[in-house]
């Protein structure tokens, strides 16, 4: 909620640039303000945000980033309840107090780096407070003296809260002199960190409180050349809000750029975005032609499907699978035969390998022909189906064509999850892959059991017969 909401506070023209189909009806004030509502109604009894809603513990670096959020809304004039953000900040300013370390890893000249740092939601906390003019100077001051116990963005967190509170030699006493990347391993849980993360939110800082540092350029070349690898929410909307903000000021120039497709000039651009579309894009050659000095950034976008593609079926690093069985005499539905009317029980099993990983979704798509009638079939009274290791989901989404769990995956360990899906149509439909993937590296995942399902009207498959 917050990562697609967060850009549109600083980029509100372009929002409708990059999906326009979503701003038909509304406007980035729109979502911006669904965003701030739906964060306020996730707050828990003790200020904190919890990471799904109606979940039972709370999310600390989601609830600084909630801050962070609800902060820079109230600063571009949004409305953000007094006692939500008086509250989130106090938890804030809490756990920011709390000494917690732990192992870290990165990567420095192709040498890999153990050592025990403050965890990064603490300097992320300090930040936040200096932007709501809340500073904890005592313990900006701890770390200050500390440096050894901060990862390189840590330093860059910290320097800003400094800068922000126009501490300038304590700012120029932390900030690197010149950039090294942060490599890092990747979470998927936590803090969720990441190598893009890492940076872009030393980007994010600089950018903020030093926008002539000669380190910008840089970094801003880092992140372009790695921009592959942006792939989760935390690294797309940190990525974007950095290079974003840095497109902006690059390009306040006397630049002009003709769009050309097939010698036509379609479009150009002078200082305020522009977008083509059409068919003139999907035919031929198209060219950019520029004039005059300064930068700007393009984007090219496409969808559709693909004719006759089939999704790759592999397993890396785990292992889903769905079973249908009939719920009548419980035995297992092998030849994907099924007839109009019949009750199907639907059995996920989520297997881990070697690593356990947080935040999995599982993609459970229904074939056409069916509907989901009982989602939670494991917890029905009176339920002969059970498992001995059930399935133990943070949330569900049920929607019409299919069922979303998130969970988190038990290293060499499988879970089970039924549910009950009811045959409605008849005919020949696709029956989809069932998928599981990590939310926050999705090198974790795993598709399988794509082919076809024929629905009859009757329970022997014969036809009835019409004049």
């Amino acid at each position: 909620t917050i990562s697609k909401a967060f850009p549109q506070l600083y980029f509100v023209d372009l929002g409708p640039l990059v999906a326009p189909d979503l701003f038909k009806k509304t406007n980035s004030v729109y979502f911006v303000n669904e965003a701030i509502r739906k964060v306020e109604s996730m707050q828990m009894w003790d200020g904190s945000v919890s990471y799904w809603p109606g979940f039972y513990t709370s999310s600390w670096w989601g609830s600084v980033y909630a801050a962070h959020f609800l902060v820079e809304a109230r600063k571009a004039g949004y409305e953000v309840k007094d006692n939500v953000l008086k509250r989130l900040l106090s938890f804030v300013a809490k756990k920011s107090k709390e000494k917690h370390t732990y192992d870290y890893t990165n990567y420095f000249e192709n040498r890999r780096e153990f050592r025990k740092i403050a965890s990064k939601e603490i300097l992320y906390s300090l930040y936040v407070l200096a932007l709501a003019k809340q500073a904890d100077i005592s313990t900006m001051n701890y770390y200050k003296a500390r440096p050894f116990l901060l990862a390189t963005d840590s330093k860059y967190l910290l320097a800003g809260a400094f800068a922000l509170i126009d501490k300038w030699h304590a700012y120029n006493e932390l900030i690197p002199k010149s950039f090294t990347p942060e490599v890092c391993d990747r979470y998927t849980g936590g803090n969720f960190d990441s190598e893009i993360r890492a940076n872009s939110i030393m980007l994010n800082v600089l950018l903020e409180v030093e926008p002539n540092n000669q380190q910008i350029p840089y970094i801003v070349r880092y992140l372009s050349q790695n921009a592959y690898k942006m792939i989760n929410t935390q690294e797309q909307a940190f990525g974007f809000l950095a290079l974003g903000k840095a497109a902006s000021r690059a390009a306040k120039g006397n630049l002009n750029v003709a769009l050309l497709a097939n010698g036509k000039q379609l479009n150009s651009y002078s200082g305020k975005d522009v977008n083509a579309a059409g068919a003139e894009l999907n035919k031929g050659n198209v060219y950019l032609k520029a004039n005059g000095t300064g930068e700007a950034y393009y984007f090219w976008s496409t969808e559709g499907l693909k004719a006759n593609d089939k999704v790759q079926e592999e397993d890396n690093f785990m292992q889903v699978r769905k079973t249908f069985y009939d719920f009548r005499n419980k035995n297992e539905i092998r030849d994907n035969n099924v007839y109009q009317g019949q009750l199907i029980v639907c059995k996920i099993t989520l297997s881990g390998f070697d690593r356990s990983v947080d935040n999995v979704v599982i993609t459970d798509i229904m074939p056409a022909g069916f509907e989901i009638e009982n989602p939670r079939l494991s917890a029905s009274a009176n339920n002969t189906w059970t498992s001995k290791t059930p399935l133990v989901y943070q949330f569900m989404d049920i929607r019409d064509d299919r069922l979303l769990l998130f969970t988190n995956l038990q290293s060499r360990a499988s879970q089970e999850f039924f549910y009950l899906a009811r045959v409605v149509n008849q005919g020949v439909f696709q029956k989809p892959v069932i998928g599981a993937e990590a939310m926050y590296a999705p090198e974790y995942h795993s598709y399988n059991g794509a082919g076809w399902v024929r629905v009859s009207s009757t329970k022997f498959g014969i036809a009835k017969s019409t004049k």
